[in-house]
């Protein structure tokens, strides 16, 4: 059996005696949950009104099943980010050790699944005439890595984008809203250094 996982969910290609899932194909909107059941499993809820839905595991050796659970999970977080789902408030830690949620799975569109919160940051034009604008490095919320993005403050809110090619329509990667936020005085080593975060 061969099995694909990425952007497209989890896909089982068509071979010679592939087995019962051969040719079968679960979209991240149809994958509830994903974990790593032991060392050498990757265990799928997928939902379904037919015989598809259910849950089912893939098993391999130990690193294969690392490689496509770290695979399958960043593939969710991107496909939030094509979608324009806030993936922070999407994809989160299950109440199981290891396990992934998908809070979109089976919305039937993305505009069925959308809160009100970011309906509401839809309607901010965040091209025209922002408060203020520009680079800042963003620590992943659940993948731990760096990247630069591009930040917009306007009315009272905080988005952040790939670039700074933000164009009318164009939905921030994930936003903050600024009264929530709470500011603190960093000391540095140096006794002089004092660093506080403009109002």
């Amino acid at each position: 059996m061969v099995c694909q996982v990425g952007l497209d969910g989890l896909k089982f290609l068509t071979r010679p005696g592939g087995g019962v899932l051969a040719g079968r194909a679960y979209a991240h909107e149809k994958i509830a949950k994903w974990r790593l059941s032991d060392p050498t499993i990757v265990s799928f809820t997928v939902l379904g009104g037919d015989d598809t839905g259910g849950s089912l595991g893939v098993s391999a050796d130990a690193n294969t099943m690392r490689a496509i659970m770290d695979t399958f999970t960043t593939s969710a977080f991107q496909w939030c980010e094509l979608k324009g789902f806030d993936p922070s408030e999407t994809i989160k830690e299950g109440a199981v050790s290891g396990e992934w949620v998908n809070a979109k799975a089976d919305s039937g569109s993305e505009s069925a699944g959308t809160s009100s919160a970011l309906a509401a940051v839809r309607q901010i034009d965040w091209h025209d005439s922002p408060t203020h604008s520009g680079w800042l490095m963003k620590k992943g919320e659940h993948l731990s890595t760096w990247r630069r993005r591009w930040f917009v403050l306007k009315d009272g809110k905080l988005g952040w984008f790939k670039g700074p090619d933000v164009k009318r329509g164009v939905k921030p990667r994930g936003t903050l809203d600024v009264s929530e936020v709470q500011v603190r005085i960093a000391r540095f080593p140096n006794p002089g250094t004092l660093f506080t975060a403009p109002r």
